[in-house]
């Protein structure tokens, strides 16, 4: 059963993504913006994980065009590594490898 955050978030997924899913006050809604949005559309994604934590990292990892561009693939590996250093644990680098090997070899 989907709980009604990603419900939301997955009826969001529908509408285009744009700046105005990003200013919604709906995590949900940014959760969609996040997962979807090209990374070479915005220079400020970093400063996203100030915002919403977890759930932006989340997000990041289930973005399929950082894994189908090797280019982007970096992206995610600094971000984990910086949080691991925020934090004080290894969960976001471990998050980050099993999510990386799964898209490996479905993507």
């Amino acid at each position: 059963m989907l709980r009604p955050f990603f419900l939301r978030s997955l009826i969001v997924d529908g509408l285009q993504a744009d700046g105005a899913l990003l200013k919604a006050e709906d995590v949900a809604v940014r959760v969609s913006f996040y997962r979807r949005v090209r990374p070479s559309q915005t220079t400020t994604r970093p400063g996203f994980y100030g915002e919403d934590g977890e759930e932006f990292f989340q997000s990041v990892l289930q973005d399929l065009e950082i894994w189908r561009v090797p280019g982007e693939r970096a992206r995610p590996h600094g971000l984990a590594w910086n949080i691991g250093k925020a934090d004080s644990s290894l969960d976001a680098v471990n998050d980050l490898r099993a999510t990386e090997e799964r898209f490996r070899v479905s993507v």
